[in-house]
């Protein structure tokens, strides 16, 4: 019997393109500094296809544009400023996206995450979390998420050695 949802895992994100990966811990991705047709490429693997995430967090940060999803069947439009949290196990669907749209993605293996999660001194990025899947920030929060971003983008790029130390 045919599922009704495809699966989506981390190998299956991490397939789709990336900028930077931590052995398979985490990836990072986005269209910033460089053009991507998002539209055309996201539309045509996952437009108005039921997803159930397993084994991955993944955060969608929306710098700019329009992204529409549909998550436990209720509906979200991103738009700048936004931070969306997709956990494992959560069904979902893309709607669809503006042409304008900029955004960065971190996609974390659960195996990695959960242990982050369970610190007991909880991150502003923790706490967004624990929120639910849908939060709205100030220009000046998303700027600095966008900072951590290139920091980890750099370092994960880089020739530096201790790489997993920087998490």
């Amino acid at each position: 019997m045919k599922k009704a949802y495809t699966r989506v895992d981390y190998p299956t994100l991490q397939a789709q393109g990336e900028i930077a990966t931590l052995q398979d811990k985490i990836t990072l991705h986005d269209n910033i500094n460089q053009f991507v047709d998002v539209r055309e490429e996201v539309t045509k693997r996952y437009f108005h296809i039921p997803m159930r995430i397993e084994g991955v967090t993944i955060l969608l940060f929306c710098l700019r544009g329009t992204i529409d999803i549909k998550l436990s069947f209720k509906e979200y439009q991103l738009g700048a400023n936004d931070i969306f949290i997709v956990e494992s196990g959560q069904l979902g669907e893309f709607n669809g996206m503006s042409e304008d749209v900029q955004f960065f993605i971190i996609f974390v293996q659960n195996d990695f995450c959960t242990p982050l999660a369970q610190n007991v001194n909880a991150t502003r990025v923790q706490e967004l979390m624990f929120r639910g899947p849908y939060n709205h920030c100030s220009p000046e929060d998303m700027q600095e998420m966008y900072n951590i971003y290139k920091y980890l983008l750099n370092k994960i790029s880089g020739p530096y050695k201790y790489k997993e130390d920087i998490i």
